[in-house]
């Protein structure tokens, strides 16, 4: 079920079709918004990144002289008493349930705009993910500069011999 093309004479296409998905489809694109979320008259063709806010749950004890850590998610909502995180998690779950639906290829197309905006630059599950499913399409050197990247960024001891095993089995 393809969305027909918008007529040439629509003058706002964002409020004359504001639904561009089939609600028995993927949701393939979607319209641009500025940073006011204002529409931009531009379609995207791949899915919006899923942008929420979620509180932390407080510590239950915490030593007296402890120095609360303020997390700052940039939108200028924690402080002392509450604090939120921008869910960006929810991304590269997205993107590797869609791996997982469609293949490999489909999930890199979600898990690299995920990278590439930085929320999860440094977050070596991310990384290891991308890792995986360029080895399972046989890009033998995106998969070891990726896994290599995961390494680089895990203190865990069980995660780096895990992500070495890896790189290993690439050679």
């Amino acid at each position: 079920m393809s969305t027909p093309p918008f007529p040439a004479e629509a003058t706002n296409r964002f409020f004359d079709r504001p639904s561009l998905n089939s609600p028995y489809e993927h949701p393939g694109r979607h319209w641009e918004l500025d940073s006011e979320g204002q529409p931009t008259q531009k379609i995207i063709e791949m899915r919006r990144r899923a942008e929420f806010i979620t509180p932390i749950p407080m510590a239950k004890k915490q030593k007296a002289n402890q120095t609360a850590l303020v997390f700052n998610e940039g939108k200028g909502l924690s402080n002392e008493k509450q604090q939120y995180d921008p869910t960006s998690i929810i991304n590269e779950l997205r993107a590797v349930a869609i791996a997982m639906r469609d293949g490999p290829e489909a999930g890199l197309k979600h898990i690299d705009p995920v990278l590439a905006h930085g929320e999860l630059a440094n977050y070596y599950v991310a990384h290891s993910a991308r890792a995986d499913l360029c080895r399972r399409l046989g890009r033998t050197a995106e998969a070891r500069s990726s896994y290599e990247k995961a390494m680089a960024l895990t203190q865990q001891e069980p995660e780096r011999h895990f992500l070495q095993e890896r790189i290993r089995q690439l050679k």
